[in-house]
């Protein structure tokens, strides 16, 4: 959510971490570091919150909300005022008419930012609302559930939010940090964080073949100076439209939740989960299953080495894995591949460190999903058996037993040689435009490795030649599976492609047509991108010549 925001302290030191923030969050903001000219201050600015510390030296917080609201040229305004507990109930009395929200000292910049949002995203009415969610120094006080982030804990967390159905906000700090999941009935509805760098919206869409550099920093620096996001100004320059930029977006925070948990970005930080209400919504909401993300990060993302790391910190890559008594509960919540469910059966009674050393692509595989399977509960290996880890680890609620059920016959799975060996044949088959043959061979593979990244764009590429111009719902499922694939392979010819093919078919010339070069510049022998990128452009030229003649 964009808006402006204006701020009024003694010293602009004293705000200065939390405005940085809003900033970063996508806010305009402006210190006024003249408490008794804000009024005239705001009224020139027009931002759409105030935000004063109570202690100033001229006057109080409270006699500049009342100032604000005497005025008529921002007596609408909605004022926050950031306070030191006081009071019998730990905190100040806002006046009713003048304080729209109150924020306690120290000052949490997530919740500061719910704050924020939720006053410009209603009619700034009068309300007397403390500070939203606690923050994880006040947590435990608060009787909520905490702990520190590690691989397992986190996802322990996500799978019980996903069992439980749990609806409230799950917050992470880890240094300068900080992440704040929306969650409803166990489904991720917002993610916010102002950690950017490599997750920044230009730098993704850069990586991504969608923009230039050059375009990425023209489009920053034009932001900066106009106050607003840097993809406001990519539509606004007709680089992207919006329904473009809405997928961008989604990626972008679906990203930020994989690299959360298959990655060692957060590991040593702190959580807690708030039990309760979500934030407000947003124009972009995320819909993410909690065990979904869970699942996909795990399988496809994590790597081998994080995982037996994990586990040789607790001296438990010698000790075999055992099946638990929820393994079938455990998978149907997974929701995993039936050819994929049956492995368990093949890792039982073996280590984490000799699945680890087997190394090729189905050693991969099952590493992953041992891992996957001990954080849910489906396996278990000394330490992290049920009885011992309800102590040993907090997590926002604990998994109830579930009756016994026995296990299946294991299932003789292809090598990475046969694999490898199918892998060429779709190919050739494909190349031939047997198309139908291919199909059979990609569901072989499907069979044995659901998560072999090359064949989400050869199947996406089956359904672009075979569907019709005007299948909408077979052109979704393509860019669907191309997308994924760009996730896992951002270098991926094939897969620029064939997007940049269903672009055109859905008239998004430009957007087409920045695919279309992205797969020339990864693949030079690609006579049929460049015919494509003539046609595009040619196109483009007489549509521009047409408008100018009008």
């Amino acid at each position: 959510m964009s808006g402006k925001v204006l701020a009024v302290a003694d010293s602009a030191e004293s705000v200065r971490k939390v405005v940085s923030f809003l900033s970063t969050m996508g806010f305009s903001t402006r210190i006024c570091t003249q408490p008794a000219e804000a009024v005239e201050f705001a009224a020139q600015m027009h931002p759409d919150v105030v935000v004063a510390d109570d202690h100033l030296v001229e006057l109080t917080g409270a006699d500049l909300a009342r100032e604000i609201r005497t005025d008529p040229r921002t007596q609408s305004l909605p004022f926050v005022l950031l306070a030191r507990t006081g009071g019998g109930d730990g905190r100040p009395a806002p006046s009713e008419t003048d304080i729209s929200a109150v924020v306690t000292k120290p000052i949490n910049a997530m919740s500061l930012y719910s704050t924020v949002s939720h006053l410009i995203g209603q009619d700034a009415g009068p309300s007397a609302t403390a500070d939203d969610h606690p923050s994880i120094a006040t947590a435990h006080e608060a009787g909520e559930r905490r702990g520190t982030i590690t691989p397992m804990s986190l996802g322990r967390v996500l799978y019980h939010m996903h069992v439980h159905e749990s609806t409230g906000i799950l917050e992470l700090h880890h240094r300068r940090r900080i992440m704040q999941l929306s969650v409803e009935g166990g489904v991720i509805r917002q993610v916010h964080s102002n950690y950017l760098r490599d997750d920044s919206l230009g730098r993704m869409l850069v990586r991504h073949g969608v923009i230039t550099q050059r375009e990425h920093e023209e489009t920053r620096a034009r932001a900066r100076q106009a106050g607003a996001r840097q993809g406001e100004i990519l539509v606004a320059m007709g680089i992207l439209d919006r329904d473009d930029l809405g997928r961008e977006l989604h990626r972008q925070r679906t990203g930020k939740l994989y690299r959360l948990v298959a990655t060692d970005q957060w590991i040593g930080g702190e959580y807690v989960w708030h039990r309760g209400s979500p934030l407000p919504p947003d124009d972009l909401p995320l819909d993410v299953s909690a065990v979904k993300l869970l699942r996909n990060a795990v399988l496809r993302r994590m790597s081998p080495a994080l995982i037996f790391e994990t586990f040789e910190k607790r001296n438990l890559q010698n000790i075999p894995l055992e099946e638990d008594g929820s393994l079938e509960a455990v998978l149907s919540y997974l929701q995993l591949p039936e050819t994929l469910a049956e492995m368990p059966a093949t890792l039982a009674a073996r280590t984490v460190k000799e699945i680890y050393r087997d190394g090729d692509e189905d050693g991969v595989i099952a590493l992953r999903l041992a891992f996957l399977l001990v954080i849910c509960h489906g396996l278990c290996v000394g330490e992290c058996k049920p009885e011992r880890t309800s102590a040993a680890d907090a997590i926002a609620h604990r998994m109830p037993r579930l009756d016994d059920v026995g296990g299946g016959e294991p299932k003789d799975y292809a090598g990475a040689a046969d694999i490898a060996r199918l892998v060429d044949e779709a190919e050739d088959l494909f190349q031939r435009r047997e198309y139908r043959a291919c199909l059979g061979v990609v569901h072989r593979i499907n069979e044995k490795n659901p998560y072999c990244a090359p064949m989400l764009a050869l199947l996406a590429a089956i359904l672009v030649e075979t569907g019709e111009d005007h299948d909408p719902s077979e052109l979704a499922k393509a860019k669907e599976l191309l997308t994924e694939s760009l996730h896992i392979r951002p270098n991926d010819a094939r897969a620029h492609f064939y997007l940049g093919m269903i672009y055109r078919r859905e008239g998004h010339d430009m957007s087409s047509l920045r695919h279309m070069r992205t797969a020339v510049r990864l693949d030079p022998d690609n006579e049929r991108a460049r015919r494509e990128i003539a046609h595009l452009e040619s196109d483009m030229a007489n549509e521009t010549g047409s408008n100018a003649a009008n």
